[in-house]
């Protein structure tokens, strides 16, 4: 179970495109799809990887969920 980093108003993001601290919203999706992949392949078979994500902004939202996804 892991609860990512949301992206959301958090001061990590003064450092957004310097050092790990991705750019923009497109870099922490890559960024993101990096990470899950290396957890794939690190369960054992049949292990289950459950990730908690909520929408971002107020209306409207973005749907970190289906971007995730």
């Amino acid at each position: 179970m892991t609860s990512p980093p949301y992206f959301a108003g958090k001061d990590y993001e003064l450092e957004m495109g310097r050092g790990h601290v991705p750019a923009d919203y497109v870099d922490y999706l890559a960024m993101l799809g990096d990470v899950f992949e290396t957890c794939l392949r690190k369960l054992e078979p049949g292990g289950r990887l459950a990730v908690n994500v909520a929408n971002l902004g107020r209306k409207p939202y973005r749907s970190l969920a289906a971007d995730v996804v």
